[in-house]
């Protein structure tokens, strides 16, 4: 009988919350992924962490291909500004229109961060609100003149 009770006692304090996911934008050092409050996720698993969740998942994949593109423009436009400043302090002729040309193009890749972290904080939230559901444990303890009766609901 004891075992019983200390066997209900511990189920009844068991926390039915899951592992969810974490977004912390930094301004100069990106996005970081967090799992269960303290492991630090790539995002190639946090894709596969979202596997069991296809809306989300799709969403952040959508958003990692932005990340991919405005990585792709910030590199670009990084070597365009960089290639006129230094044939200018090796001195050559610097092509200006290239730098402004730079310039534009890591403008872009800025817009396309800011959508990447708007289009993936979304997606932890639908992650993190279906995690919610599926593991929502709810206990009913009554109790009569007889006995008690223990409702468990998953």
């Amino acid at each position: 009988m004891r075992l019983c009770i200390i066997f209900l006692l511990a189920f009844l304090s068991f926390s039915g919350s899951a592992q969810q996911l974490e977004i912390i934008s930094k301004p100069l050092g990106g996005v970081h992924f967090y799992y269960a409050d303290t492991v630090d996720l790539s995002p190639r698993q946090v894709l596969e962490v979202m596997r069991i969740n296809e809306p989300a998942h799709n969403q952040f994949k959508r958003a990692t291909v932005l990340n991919n593109v405005g990585g792709a423009l910030g590199f670009v436009g990084g070597f365009m500004v960089g290639f006129p400043i230094g044939a200018a302090l090796l001195g050559g002729k610097p092509e200006w229109l290239l730098a402004v040309g730079g310039c534009v193009l890591i403008g872009g890749s800025i817009a396309f961060e800011k959508v990447y972290r708007r289009k993936a904080a979304r997606a932890i939230s639908m992650y993190n609100s279906q995690v919610a559901q599926s593991f929502n444990i709810r206990t009913n303890l009554y109790l009569t003149g007889t006995g008690m009766r223990l409702v468990v609901k998953f």
